[in-house]
């Protein structure tokens, strides 16, 4: 089996921004960070969760998507089914 090639993240983010007509700064002001912060993940080849999550929520993109992990038939709607117990 071949090994999973990683993508640059920051490159991702920058590409969705560009077809959304965003700046960095706006992406900044929309999460929370300053504009330095906001150019700096666009430049990484990997960023934390909980700001991957930020950016996908404010430019309505799953980032998360090019990150495919295989899950067993039991695991698929888990957390869905958690939550509903709630």
């Amino acid at each position: 089996m071949a090994e999973f090639q990683y993508p640059h993240i920051g490159e991702k983010i920058s590409d969705v921004l560009a077809s959304k007509l965003w700046t960095k700064t706006e992406l900044g002001e929309a999460i929370g960070m300053s504009q330095s912060n906001s150019i700096y993940l666009t430049k990484r080849a990997s960023i934390d969760v909980v700001n991957l999550h930020k950016i996908s929520v404010a430019l309505k993109h799953n980032f998360f998507k090019y990150y495919p992990v295989e899950e067993g038939a039991d695991e698929k709607n888990k957390p869905l089914d958690d939550l509903k117990i709630r």
